[in-house]
């Protein structure tokens, strides 16, 4: 699929969470994570999500539900261990 049709198809994904590379990348580093930690979780390799995180690829549309529950479940653990402290 070329970059147009990707683009477009995306758009038209209403359900599809848009989570950037730098999101990833936030919450991974908070949760104080290594690369291949937050990929095995997502189930990509280190390259894969490396390559997310500095923008030179976007995740799939196969992938971005799993990022969302990912990104989603470690923020939600985290935020509950600072609200317990």
């Amino acid at each position: 699929m070329d970059s147009l049709s990707k683009q477009v198809a995306d758009a038209l994904d209403p359900g599809a969470r848009m989570i950037d590379g730098a999101e990833i990348r936030a919450v991974r580093m908070r949760a104080d994570f290594t690369q291949s930690t937050m990929a095995r979780f997502i189930g990509v390799s280190r390259p894969t999500l490396a390559n997310w995180e500095v923008g030179s690829h976007s995740p799939a549309r196969k992938h971005r539900d799993r990022i969302a529950e990912v990104v989603d479940e470690i923020t939600r653990q985290l935020d509950a261990r600072k609200d317990k402290s």
